[in-house]
């Protein structure tokens, strides 16, 4: 079903009888509706869930603010970078970068994100970031993230 608006009006989103209408002209260019379900939730959500909670309280919260700036400063780079953008609003930011570092690490090293630390991050060959000190740098090269462009060096904060 094709539906125009009237010129005044760029979108409409929301729930209606049901009906969910959603709109993405800035980004996708299209809009669209669905009928209304409640997705039950899954196993496979509960675990990113813990996943996800163990990283944000475990590594971000309790991170340096030298660290937070400096994953801030690599997430503009990457943002400029690696993303493809229509209107130029940013794909991802800080936490969203340390969410994928800590995935491909742990991708890498068969290791279970629900039980993390800060402490994972070093310390043994074994540990995450093996003998290496937890800083903005290291966690980009192990994770295996892309430079950007930016020194790394100059990334020293540890967490």
């Amino acid at each position: 079903m094709k539906v125009y608006l009237s010129t005044c009006i760029k979108r409409v989103s929301g729930y209606l009888d049901g009906i969910v209408f959603y709109a993405y002209p800035e980004m996708h260019g299209v809009c669209y509706t669905r009928n209304y379900f409640y997705p039950s939730l899954t196993s496979h959500h509960h675990y990113y869930g813990a996943c996800f909670k163990a990283i944000i309280n475990n590594l971000w919260k309790p991170a340096s603010s030298g660290f937070k700036q400096d994953l801030r400063s690599y997430t503009i780079a990457w943002n400029k970078t690696q993303c493809r953008q229509k209107f130029g609003k940013p794909n991802y930011n800080a936490v969203n970068i340390l969410i994928k570092a800590c995935f491909n690490i742990a991708q890498q090293k068969e290791f279970d994100l629900r039980t993390l630390n800060a402490s994972n991050f070093t310390g043994s060959a074994t540990a995450l970031l093996g003998n290496q000190q937890p800083t903005v740098a290291n966690l980009i090269k192990i994770a295996k993230l892309t430079d950007c462009g930016i020194q790394l060096d100059q990334l020293n904060h540890f967490i």
